[in-house]
């Protein structure tokens, strides 16, 4: 067994690393970011990045169809604001329906399924167990 004097990402204890990169307390799995190198737990990150690295490719995946939208967007992500845009796709939305229109639009409202993020089913944040729950939100064409 190898003595790694840095700490465990997922439990914060002075970690000593099985064979198998596995942190001798909490069994979580340690490597590196595929982009940074920064240190990351392989238990929640499955696709072996790191959380900035995986934020900064999301961020350049965004596609409104809209190059004006998409700029916003963008803008608003990169600057970690409070509250930040974020393009949902049309198909995670469900009964939509018009409740309002006026001399230049049309108003909606809608569910997205994905909603808002609720919690986690254990404490350690397992980004494969977050629980989120449906949001209802108000549309404009």
């Amino acid at each position: 067994m190898k003595h790694i004097k840095d700490k465990c990402v997922d439990c914060g204890k002075n970690r000593k690393l099985k064979p198998n990169k596995l942190c001798t307390y909490c069994n979580s799995k340690q490597t590196k970011c595929n982009s940074c190198n920064r240190k990351v737990n392989l238990k929640y990150e499955n696709n072996k990045l790191c959380p900035t690295c995986y934020h900064a490719r999301e961020i350049l995946n965004i596609n409104s169809g809209k190059q004006d939208i998409d700029n916003l967007i963008k803008a608003t992500q990169n600057k970690q604001l409070k509250y930040r845009l974020e393009w949902i796709p049309f198909t995670e939305f469900v009964d939509i329906k018009q409740i309002g229109s006026g001399g230049f639009s049309e108003v909606f409202t809608a569910t997205w399924t994905k909603g808002t993020l609720k919690g986690f089913k254990n404490r350690n944040k397992n980004a494969t167990t977050v629980l989120k729950t449906p949001l209802t939100l108000a549309l404009h064409s």
